[in-house]
């Protein structure tokens, strides 16, 4: 098993996190098309056969703290629903609020204390693709990540893609409100 780290970047987009209850958050956990600090490049199209079987299989996708399997206090959460679209693998997240690490990570997403997930994987197609160009067009190798069975997304301190993102967090002010019946 391999995991791979993705950067989240907070940012204000157009979407609102109106929609989204306490404990929730939307992220780019894998972005295509870029070279991350392992060397390599997930293809679109390399999460489809394992979302499918996610969805089939009728069991949410765990959401953990830095790929910690072996402690169930890590297991943070799950995945409410994964995506691909023209950027990369779309997250719609749910942090357990009753867990007892689940509060703190998210207080730590709502603050930017903490700004990159992560996704273990096993490859089952890829290919390493050979530098081309020479010294004006240069572009080093990497290996292509065709597919991948997707094991888990994580919350992670340090990751390895520098171009995934935070679309959206609840914030305290609208979780409060919501608390307050407003």
């Amino acid at each position: 098993m391999k995991t791979k780290s993705c950067l989240i970047k907070v940012k204000a987009t157009g979407e609102t996190d109106d929609s989204l209850e306490e404990g929730q958050f939307i992220a780019y956990a894998s972005v295509f098309g870029n070279t991350d600090s392992y060397g390599d490049m997930v293809q679109p199209g390399a999460f489809a056969t394992t979302l499918a079987q996610w969805a089939e299989s009728g069991n949410p996708i765990p959401l953990l703290w830095g790929h910690n399997m072996s402690d169930p206090d890590f297991n943070i959460g799950h995945v409410i629903e994964a995506v691909e679209d023209d950027h990369g693998l779309k997250v719609t997240c749910q942090v357990d609020m009753e867990s007892p690490k689940g509060p703190q990570v998210y207080r730590l997403l709502k603050a930017g204390r903490v700004t990159q997930m992560s996704f273990a994987y096993n490859i089952v197609s890829g290919e390493y693709v050979q530098p081309i160009g020479d010294k004006d067009d240069y572009q080093p190798g990497y290996f292509s990540l065709n597919e991948l069975e997707l094991y888990e997304i994580s919350v992670v301190p340090v990751g390895a893609n520098q171009e995934t993102e935070i679309l959206a967090v609840k914030t305290a002010a609208a979780a409060l409100q919501a608390k307050a019946g407003r």
